[in-house]
């Protein structure tokens, strides 16, 4: 089953700036953001269902699509 999620964040910019440059990541705002909400949701669902039924589930990225720019 293949499930799409579109959703717009309203973030503080100057602050995720800041966290990005202490990383010393060359990501863009936006492509941080959904790099780390992707990947942190993903990771978090496959455990949940290891933790709650003890299934190894392993959620597959079909499509990676940035979009528009951060506006």
């Amino acid at each position: 089953m293949k499930v799409r999620i579109d959703c717009t964040l309203d973030i503080d910019k100057k602050i995720i700036k800041t966290y990005i440059d202490d990383l010393g990541s060359e990501e863009s705002i936006k492509e941080f953001i959904v790099t780390n909400i992707v990947t942190a949701g993903i990771l978090s669902l496959d455990e949940s269902l290891k933790n709650a039924i003890g299934e190894d589930h392993n959620i597959a990225l079909v499509k990676w699509d940035l979009g528009a720019g951060v506006g």
